[in-house]
């Protein structure tokens, strides 16, 4: 976890547009972002220093968002997981939040919406490392 004031996040999404994107929007929030295309590699980013949030898309090669999502939850609870997709579905949404996922966001994703989330996420996750 960050012990910096500055959030780390993953943004995991195959297109590469979309991650350019919200990265972009997330690193002009003050952010501290990294990026992974598929779901094998998200795995190796977070063993190689655990972000605070990621980013997953649920449709992806090797390893789908959901399957990610389950791996994540065993080794790293404390992880804030906001799943996305283009092609959402209540069964999907429902899934991914009794898998542990902290929200569900439909793509596009509206980034104002973000601007709201993001100082709560901030606040669980000072709460989480100064306890």
């Amino acid at each position: 976890m960050s012990q910096s004031n500055n959030l780390q996040v993953l943004v995991v999404d195959d297109d590469a547009g979309f991650r350019d994107v919200l990265c972009g929007f997330l690193e002009s929030r003050n952010l501290i972002v990294r990026q992974a295309s598929s779901g094998m590699s998200a795995l190796d980013e977070i063993n190689r220093a655990t972000p605070d949030i990621i980013f997953l898309d649920v449709y992806m090669p090797e390893m789908n968002g959901l399957q990610v999502l389950k791996t994540i939850r065993e080794h790293w609870p404390q992880v804030k997981v906001i799943v996305m997709s283009g092609y959402a579905t209540e069964e999907m949404a429902k899934e991914a939040m009794d898998l542990g996922a902290t929200d569900f966001l439909n793509k596009p994703i509206e980034l104002e919406l973000l601007d709201d989330m993001l100082p709560l996420f901030k606040s669980d996750v000072s709460e989480y490392t100064t306890n």
